[in-house]
């Protein structure tokens, strides 16, 4: 699937090329995509790129220090960690989620990370508890979470919200299913009455 117009970075015709595969924005072939002036106005970092660029040491020091009770689950975080280390990221989506970090801010002065999914033109927050791991790796990583984040802060963030329900995806998948479960039956429930 792929032709003159057909844009290998996005995965999608592009109505800015030529039919000699020149970007009439950029005005550059294509052959070199981090040039398409949609994508440079874009960060393009994945979260693969990302924790490959830290040290596990590093990343747990900076999640016990946002949550110290979690050291107990140090050999959990550490088998995630290398597991995503040694994933390969399938081609990214510039529709899917981008990762976005929060700093909420507590009454003595501290903070902590909040992680979610934010499409591109969307406000809308999207939970990300239940995401498949695969799926993380291959996600971009909001410019604002960049600028504000250290790289140890977004990946030590991102452990402990992937890692929420369990340190395997069958548990994790487990408790997606589950809730699934009691929501439908809240819903009978409400419908009966």
């Amino acid at each position: 699937m792929a032709g003159k117009n057909f844009c290998k970075k996005e995965w999608k015709w592009c109505k800015h090329l030529k039919h000699n595969g020149t970007c009439l924005k950029a005005g550059v072939q294509l052959c070199d995509v981090t040039k398409c002036p949609r994508i440079a106005a874009i960060e393009t970092v994945t979260f693969s790129e990302v924790i490959n660029s830290t040290n596990l040491e590093d990343v747990l020091a900076t999640l016990f220090k946002f949550c110290p009770d979690q050291e107990k689950n140090k050999d959990g975080y550490e088998k995630v960690f290398d597991k995503l280390r040694s994933m390969t990221p399938k081609r990214n989506n510039l529709s899917d989620p981008f990762i976005c970090i929060d700093k909420v801010f507590e009454e003595d002065g501290g903070w902590w990370p909040d992680v979610y999914g934010l499409r591109i033109n969307s406000n809308k927050r999207l939970g990300m508890e239940f995401v498949r791991w695969r799926d993380w790796v291959t996600m971009f990583i909001n410019k604002d979470t960049l600028t504000n984040f250290s790289k140890k802060e977004i990946v030590a963030a991102c452990l402990y919200e992937m890692t929420f329900f369990g340190f395997a995806e069958d548990d994790i998948q487990g408790e997606h299913d589950k809730l699934l479960k009691s929501v439908e039956e809240a819903m009978k429930l409400s419908n009966k009455k």
